[in-house]
């Protein structure tokens, strides 16, 4: 067996055409297992939903705090990124600020605070972000109808899948899962939810969605690809690419791998959906 077929191993399964794992088809969108055939991902639809999921949804309750006012600074950022920092206004009217502030949770990942005023709180911000420029516009940006979690996972044209690296007051930046070779894209804020609305397979992305109906579908391709991307990461992709390595050398490695991910909890995702 050539070098180039060691390489191709992954890819060959991704595209329907080495058989590794179970026998899928080939020539569709989104990968599924056959009728009758029994995966390794076919147990995770069968596993009952956790105790702490079922539950979330009862404890979690509103945040009382409100945005009053919102910066972004590249200053403590490494180059390409911005922070955004929100000032956060709490039930007793003190106010703090958030720094790397997260929409989805409403908290940043380090505050200061509290402040007596808005204006006390914004003084800070200026000495500790010296290029801190204001939001102005934050509060007519459109309603988010979408979750922004970094981690999760889109479908854009063709129900080509990507998967979320990082957002800001402006913009999400997507991973292309289906081939790492090509640059990302990036989708405008303002235009984020018109854009998943395109592709039923984002309903599940809906802040508001079921995430125990999801489509079967979609939890297979995704789970695939973030397999592959681990496997392709790892210690023994060197010896899949080896021209040494035999083909029943390199399915062991390769099983033996995907048995590691799961038990150590690295795809643990893959079970949440």
């Amino acid at each position: 067996m050539s070098a180039r077929q060691n390489l191709s191993i992954l890819h060959q399964y991704v595209e329907g055409t080495y058989t590794i794992f179970p026998e899928k088809k080939q020539a569709v969108e989104i990968a599924v297992p056959e009728q009758g055939q029994m995966s390794m991902f076919d147990f995770m639809e069968q596993e009952p939903q956790s105790k702490e999921q079922s539950t979330a949804a009862a404890v979690e309750e509103p945040r009382k705090e409100k945005v009053v006012a919102r910066y972004q600074s590249t200053v403590m950022m490494q180059e390409g990124y911005i922070e955004d920092i929100a000032i956060l206004q709490y039930p007793d009217g003190k106010f703090y600020n958030h720094y790397n502030y997260d929409e989805e949770t409403g908290t940043g990942a380090a505050e200061t605070g509290p402040f007596n005023s808005l204006n006390d709180a914004k003084a800070v911000i200026r000495q500790t972000r010296e290029d801190a420029k204001a939001v102005e516009s934050f509060e007519n940006q459109p309603k988010q109808m979408y979750s922004r979690e970094n981690g999760s996972f889109l479908y854009l044209d063709n129900n080509h899948l990507y998967r979320i690296e990082r957002s800001n007051a402006h913009d999400v930046y997507l991973k292309d899962m289906e081939n790492s070779a090509v640059a990302g894209r990036v989708i405008s804020l303002p235009s984020y939810s018109e854009t998943l609305a395109k592709n039923p397979l984002n309903d599940f992305q809906q802040l508001d969605a079921d995430h125990t109906q999801k489509d079967s579908r979609s939890i297979y391709k995704e789970c695939l690809y973030t397999l592959l991307e681990k496997v392709e990461r790892s210690e023994i992709y060197p010896l899949l690419r080896d021209r040494d390595t035999t083909e029943e050398e390199a399915e062991d490695l390769i099983r033996e791998k995907i048995e590691d991910l799961f038990a150590s909890g690295e795809v643990e995702k893959c079970r949440l959906f």
